[in-house]
């Protein structure tokens, strides 16, 4: 069953249809980070995250990491870079704003959320330094993309029988004839959706749509485009976000930066640097 979102005036409804990483997942026939990281602009954007750039070093050009926090949470205060750096090295599950003795609370499950929501919000919640990049790295990651794609199964937009292949063969493949098989709901929506996206690719809206669309834009594959329309546009940064010092960290380009973040693959052996260095990069916004 479908349930459609609020849809802004002039949007076109189909891009409310579902969660922007279920609109990914559908358009690309497969859940892939990128999604994932919508779904964080996302919950953010809904009052279930906040971001909070973790880079601290007025010395530094550019933001080492993010914290995802949750409702109530804090990130840490005083703790410059360097040192930084060396707590999330030497102690990974150091939690530095919590008080000793206490656990950081898990999200309750609530109706609002889907599948891949919940399990990423519990994954944040299981990821004690809340760093982004330890949140990209954890182990249950491929369990939300698992959940995303079933979401989109839930809706009636896969077929249930159809199986997906590995995720490095659909990479070389570009989700061309690859990935689950859609339903006839499924490609009627899919086509909807590719209409929408060449729209938003070639007629970018203006500053208050921008804002509420960037998350569907960044799991349709534009936030190269929007980062750029952002930067134009200069809108008042999302409340839920905590900027850095640096030029790059701050506002809506920050937020690119996170989204950014979170699509591409960790390092080798689960480093703890989130890969941002201000750059263009071809995966959709700097990398």
């Amino acid at each position: 069953m479908t349930t459609q979102r609020a849809t802004p005036v002039g949007v076109d409804p189909v891009l409310h249809l579902a969660t922007p990483a279920e609109l990914g997942a559908l358009h690309l026939r497969h859940a892939q980070r990128r999604h994932l990281a919508a779904a964080v602009l996302d919950l953010a954007a809904r009052g279930r995250l906040r971001v909070a750039d973790a880079g601290n070093d007025a010395t530094v050009g550019y933001a080492l990491d993010w914290y995802l926090l949750l409702p109530g949470e804090a990130p840490p205060v005083g703790v410059d870079a360097t040192v930084l750096a060396e707590v999330r090295t030497a102690h990974p599950r150091h939690a530095p704003w919590t008080e000793p003795g206490s656990e950081p609370a898990v999200p309750e499950r609530q109706d609002a959320l889907r599948e891949h929501e919940q399990r990423l919000l519990t994954l944040v919640a299981d990821t004690p330094s809340r760093l982004l990049s330890r949140v990209r790295a954890h182990t249950d990651l491929p369990r939300v993309l698992a959940a995303l794609d079933h979401d989109v199964v839930e809706r009636g937009w896969f077929a249930r029988s159809s199986r997906v292949l590995p995720a490095g063969l659909l990479d070389h493949l570009h989700g061309v004839h690859a990935g689950r098989r859609r339903t006839r709901d499924g490609d009627e929506v899919a086509a909807r959706l590719r209409a929408a996206r060449a729209g938003l690719s070639k007629h970018r809206p203006e500053a208050p749509a921008v804002a509420d669309l960037l998350p569907t834009a960044v799991a349709l594959g534009l936030l190269d485009l929007w980062t750029a329309h952002l930067g134009q546009l200069r809108p008042p940064p999302p409340s839920w976000f905590t900027p850095g010092r640096s030029t790059t960290a701050r506002g809506w380009l920050g937020v690119c930066g996170v989204a950014t973040a979170m699509s591409v693959e960790p390092p080798p052996g689960g480093g703890a640097g989130s890969g941002f260095v201000g750059g263009a990069g071809s995966g959709g916004g700097f990398a």
